[in-house]
């Protein structure tokens, strides 16, 4: 995403609305969303995967403080 369109999105005020949102729920679109890309291969995948899972454990230890 460009800053040009990023700007856009700030101005909409999306920036405030997604801080609104639990991160949990961000990890989760954004798996699913980057899942559906046809471009990645098996690697890039459960990297992706690892990573979200690792995201996913950080996000419950502070949810839980």
């Amino acid at each position: 995403m460009t800053g040009f369109h990023l700007a856009i999105l700030t101005n909409m005020g999306l920036r405030a609305a997604v801080s609104h949102v639990p991160i949990a729920q961000w990890l989760a679109a954004i798996q699913e969303v980057a899942l559906q890309n046809p471009k990645l291969d098996d690697a890039l995948r459960d990297r992706l995967v690892r990573a979200i899972a690792e995201l996913n454990a950080v996000v419950e230890c502070l949810e839980s403080r």
